[in-house]
């Protein structure tokens, strides 16, 4: 077949074939009411610009006209969004209804400089089935093919625009040559500039569109009511995250609905703690099902992303949900949640300053005892962050994420703030119920004795730290009696760094004597800690006999006291030691050491030089160590 005889003889029935193989695909897309068709178009090839095409591909007397051109007829399906041209590709719609002799992807190379090749489209080539061909109305497309393209709405306008213009570009010869060019270069504009992020906010339109009215729904039927009256924990969960997704984002005034969404979450909650875990079952088997540890965390992440619609009833929802706890895995998320909503956030920095702390130290201190003892765990980190002196956290545009970091504003309200926090830290240690939790407290009042990280603060911030830093100091030695040795001992140990960086004020801040006279207080009280704590001779004896954080008298007075001096220092005093120990003594040595070796410890360094002391006092003394191996417990023994 040649071109004249195309036009002829074969024209039309490549237009029934289009018109065919439209009909089929229309009636397959209507089967499934999810895609968003605009439309479907059909044609035959035009001589005109089946001729120009042949002729710059050299065919123009070509006799083999229908295997050289692959869409003497076609057909166009028009989508849109590219969610449902990609979900077209993948539906197999195409290869059920008809025998797929190509495909071809027409997506432009990220340099191409020829506008005519800058639309975007998913190519088949197709015949019929021998099925369908067995059908006398059909029988006539035999061994004749048609292109099907597969596009948005976008690409389809730029590609009929393109059509009209440069593709049927007319022989201006040197004429008009620069227009035309930049009505090329206005097309690759549009293609690149307009078009691909067009095409990218008519699918987010689409997805926000179907998600608010799938939202509408599901609130409609109470998704939030449907959480806590799941049948069990697994299709709880299901609940859980459906509202989270599809409904609570598109509540038009979230801050009015806030309380009763809270309610509804802890509500779903309660419902977790009251059901066994149920199975999952599925055709390969049964596998467990989900925990009370799981609708826990499903809840603290929405509270997290939520926190500041309203912190105090975040807050309270917080603790409620704490007394559900029993084990620290349920209890780690909603610890996460209490200290994000303490914690200085750059976004709400901005708009209201340290308002989320002062709201977590005022709901504290409303607190009875009781209620502080109850959430004792959840209430210590969280005054701990309010007294961090860094705001931190993300801002975020269409394109881009930044990630902020600072120090905290000083002012008088902020240190108003942070003296209430130790307040309440000051009550919650006289609540503590042993050591350890002692330990816990003094840990987060540590936090007010530092500065920014990397010296972005000034005079006004650095005061409210060094004021804060005295107060705790003063506690310490108040309360020094209270502590184990060992935690005396490692509270020195950070307090004789917090000497060495109080000692030597930077020279950008020497300037402010307001400043100069509080860094030299917090020293003076440094060494007031030192010469309290060392005047009881037990401690003294236990620094020298256990642990590796030791502080001894030298570093006090030389900055550049290191391991080994201390080292040395250390085994001249232990060797003093053990002339002590002797037949007299050894009862008051027996007492002494049985209470150091109940140290706690998860460190290998801890004991070795308790261990040697013993041994060395027992060679030196065989009768004083027979004694100690007469009366020594389990604790004793394991040194």
């Amino acid at each position: 077949m040649n071109l004249e005889e195309y036009e002829r003889h074969h024209q039309f029935r490549y237009a029934e074939l289009a018109k065919t193989i439209s009909s089929i695909l229309s009636a397959a897309l209507a089967r499934d009411k999810i895609y968003m068709l605009q439309q479907i178009k059909e044609r035959a090839k035009s001589p005109l610009s089946l001729g120009k095409k042949l002729n710059a591909l050299g065919l123009v007397k070509t006799e083999t006209l229908e295997a050289d051109v692959k869409d003497l007829a076609g057909c166009r399906i028009v989508f849109y969004t590219d969610m449902d041209v990609s979900r077209f590709l993948n539906s197999g719609i195409v290869e059920t209804n008809f025998e797929v002799v190509e495909t071809k992807v027409h997506y432009p190379a990220r340099n191409s400089e020829d506008a005519s090749n800058l639309y975007i489209s998913n190519h088949y080539v197709v015949k019929l089935t021998a099925d369908r061909l067995a059908f006398p109305e059909y029988a006539q497309f035999a061994d004749m093919r048609c292109e099907v393209q597969i596009q948005t709405i976008l690409n389809h306008s730029w590609a009929e625009m393109a059509h009209d213009t440069i593709y049927k570009q007319p022989d201006l010869g040197t004429f008009g040559v620069a227009q035309f060019e930049a009505i090329e270069g206005r097309m690759k504009k549009v293609a690149r500039s307009y078009l691909l992020p067009a095409g990218y906010e008519f699918q987010k339109i689409v997805n926000d569109f179907q998600q608010l009215v799938r939202g509408k729904e599901l609130h409609d039927n109470d998704a939030l009511g449907a959480i806590a009256a799941a049948v069990d924990n697994n299709v709880r969960a299901e609940a859980l995250e459906t509202f989270a997704k599809h409904v609570l984002p598109f509540y038009g005034n979230l801050q009015d609905a806030y309380p009763d969404v809270l309610k509804g979450l802890v509500a779903g909650v309660v419902a977790a703690h009251r059901t066994a875990p149920a199975e999952i079952e599925t055709p390969y088997g049964s596998f467990a099902g989900k925990t009370l540890a799981a609708i826990l965390k499903k809840t603290a992440d929405v509270l997290s992303h939520y926190r500041y619609v309203a912190p105090g009833e975040t807050f309270d929802a917080v603790r409620q949900l704490y007394g559900l706890t029993h084990s620290e895995d349920d209890r780690k998320p909603l610890l996460q949640v209490a200290q994000a909503l303490a914690k200085h956030n750059f976004r709400i920095w901005e708009s209201s300053g340290p308002a989320a702390q002062q709201l977590v130290v005022e709901r504290v201190a409303a607190m009875s005892d009781e209620e502080c003892r109850a959430t004792w765990h959840l209430l210590v980190p969280m005054l701990g962050e309010v007294l961090g002196t860094e705001v931190g956290g993300t801002s975020s545009t269409s394109t881009t994420v930044s990630f902020h970091r600072g120090a905290v504003v000083a002012s008088g309200h902020l240190g108003q703030i942070r003296s209430k926090a130790l307040d309440q830290l000051e009550r919650l240690f006289a609540l503590a119920l042993h050591d350890k939790e002692r330990g816990v407290v003094l840990m987060h009042m540590q936090t007010a004795t530092r500065h920014p990280m990397g010296g972005n603060w000034g005079v006004e911030l650095s005061l409210i730290v060094t004021s804060d830093t005295h107060r705790v100091i003063q506690f310490e030695q108040r309360v020094f009696a209270e502590l184990s040795l060992g935690l005396r001992q490692s509270i020195e140990h950070r307090l004789h760094r917090d000497y060495l960086v109080f000692s030597s004020i930077p020279e950008h801040l020497a300037q402010s004597s307001p400043l100069v006279e509080a860094w030299e207080k917090v020293a003076e009280a440094a060494l007031a800690f030192r010469d309290h704590a060392n005047a009881d001779p037990d401690f003294v004896m236990f620094k020298l006999l256990v642990g590796f954080e030791s502080v001894y008298p030298p570093a006090w007075v030389n900055r550049e006291f290191d391991y080994a001096e201390g080292e040395v220092y250390r085994d001249a005093e232990i060797a003093i030691l053990l002339d002590n120990v002797t037949d007299v003594t050894v009862d008051e040595w027996f007492d002494r050491i049985s209470r150091y070796a109940r140290t706690e410890s998860t460190d290998l360094a801890t004991f070795p030089k308790f261990a040697e002391f013993i041994r060395r006092f027992s060679e030196q003394s065989p009768s004083v160590g027979f004694a100690f191996i007469q009366r020594m417990d389990e604790t004793l023994g394991g040194l």
